[in-house]
Parts: C-alpha cells; structure tokens; sequence
C-alpha cells in the first residue's frame, strides 16, 4: 500500500496531526521485515535508482542520466567489439552484427522518445486501482 501511495507521488515530508511524519511512524512499526521495507520506500532515493535494478518504491520520472549511462555503455561496448571482434568475422557476420547493433539503436530511440506509461493522475482513481491491482 504505502509502495502504490509513494509511486502516485505522495509527499514523505507531509505531518499528521501529531506533527510526526511517515518516516517517524515507520520507525514504530515492531515487526522487523516490514519496518525496515517502509523505511528503505521513504527514505531518500538511492543514486543508481536510474538503472530500476529493483522494483520502484517511489514515483519514477524521467531522467537522462539513464540514457546517457546506457549510450555510454554501449559506445563502449561496441568499441571493444568492434577493435577485437570484427576483425576476425566474415563479411556476414559483420551485416547481421551490424543490424543487430542497429535494431538496438532503434529500439533505444523508441523506448526515450514514447510515453514511459507510468501511472497519469488524470482519470485514474486511486481506490478503483487499489480494488484491481493486487498489493502482496
């Protein structure tokens, strides 16, 4: 629940009426897996949260240090194939390598410039999609 709540884009600095804020609930919780669960979700973000190498615990937005950081790999990937490797193939292993390389290329470029297909606050009722998606 509090994963779906952050992901929509819910402040953890907001207070309740108490003055506490969720971080400091979160500090209450006795059971031990889940305490230290809701507090790795409101804590600050992690600096390689751009590669979603685990499941988002917050709202994801778009950033281009993930697109830089994948053209970087890739640059540097394909240099070292194409220093040790291509020197050894045949003239079509160079054609399927070099579509292959392409496709990636296209499916790269696609995949920045579409809609990322978060959640839109728009006609999206938060209780209907709680009642459809399945929290556990």
């Amino acid at each position: 629940m509090v994963r779906f709540i952050l992901i929509r884009g819910a402040s953890t600095t907001i207070r309740n009426k108490a003055g506490q804020t969720a971080m400091e609930l979160a500090e209450e919780i006795k059971a031990p897996n889940l305490k230290r669960d809701v507090v790795k979700m409101l804590g600050p973000p992690g600096s390689l949260d751009c590669l979603m190498l685990s499941t988002p615990t917050r709202k994801v937005n778009r950033q281009s240090t993930t697109l830089i950081l994948f053209a970087a790999l890739f640059f540097i990937v394909q240099s070292i194939v194409v220093i040790n490797v291509y020197p050894h193939l045949n003239l079509w292993q160079l054609i399927c390598n070099a579509a292959i390389v392409l496709i990636c290329v296209i499916a790269l470029t696609l995949s920045v410039v579409r809609d990322p297909g978060y959640l839109k606050p728009e006609g999206t009722d938060f209780m209907e999609l709680l009642e459809v998606v399945d929290c556990t």
